[in-house]
């Protein structure tokens, strides 16, 4: 609330030349900010954002699936019992950066044959020497975890997430499809991932911006996150925002 406001007020005294400043995925408090510094605020779009509050469960003394409603609840003991049927249900997370760069490896080919898109996730070649390089700078400090999912020796699926300021942040998950819709791999995995988060100490588990069935059944809205654009006066800007209130009057 003291550094955001800052740096757009110092934005216009840059050298290179702009005239629009694309903030994509930030607090919604940014558009407030934004206006306050003399810019207009483009919102493109907006998502929920929904955490698990593990602090509150430390203190209350209650497993995960004590808070949810009841149709959560079975939903997610049902899959439990399910999954644990192949074997011990176990999470762990890699042991070194070798491991984590085999995890993140199987992660990218389950996603790509799970993804709807051509590829998955992370596809392209400049996506995956980033994440590679991402994952090699960070896992020094602890801010990067890959975590295997497994039921006795039957892999459920892998977990890519960030670690920051007692905050996990799960940025993606694969795993093979379950035989029918009560298996829910994906619950199984964020259930173990979150058990693991609590014992460890950490303050939330954090599901980033998006909505989401899974989401919303095991956390709780946090925080709502916007897509914004920043802009100086221009006549341009000034014709575009013109055109889009005659469009939503049609």
């Amino acid at each position: 609330a003291e550094v955001v406001p800052q740096i757009f007020r110092k934005l216009p005294g840059l050298t290179v030349q702009w005239d629009e400043c694309v903030l994509p995925g930030v607090p919604a408090q940014y558009r407030a900010f934004g206006t306050e510094a003399g810019y207009a605020c483009a919102m493109d779009r907006r998502s929920p954002n929904f955490l698990v509050d593990l602090e509150r469960l430390r203190q209350q003394n209650v497993d995960l699936t004590q808070t949810l409603s009841r149709n959560s609840r079975a939903q997610l003991r049902r899959a439990l019992r399910l999954a644990g049927s192949e074997g011990p249900l176990h999470i762990h997370a890699a042991s070194d950066l070798e491991e984590a760069l085999s995890y993140f490896a199987a992660l990218k080919q389950l996603d790509r044959r799970g993804s709807q898109k051509q590829g998955g996730a992370f596809s392209s070649a400049t996506r995956d020497q980033f994440h590679r390089r991402l994952i090699a700078r960070g896992w020094e400090r602890g801010e990067i975890g890959l975590l295997r999912a497994s039921a006795g020796e039957h892999t459920i699926g892998y977990l890519y997430q960030f670690s920051y300021r007692g905050r996990v942040l799960s940025y993606q998950a694969a795993y093979a499809p379950g035989k029918d819709n009560r298996h829910h791999p994906g619950i199984v995995m964020h259930y173990l991932a979150i058990e693991r988060a609590k014992s460890g100490g950490a303050k939330s588990y954090d599901f980033l911006a998006g909505q989401a069935r899974y989401k919303s059944s095991l956390g709780d809205e946090d925080e709502e996150m916007v897509w914004l654009r920043l802009q100086k006066p221009r006549p341009a800007f000034l014709l575009e925002r013109a055109v889009s209130r005659v469009r939503g009057a049609l």
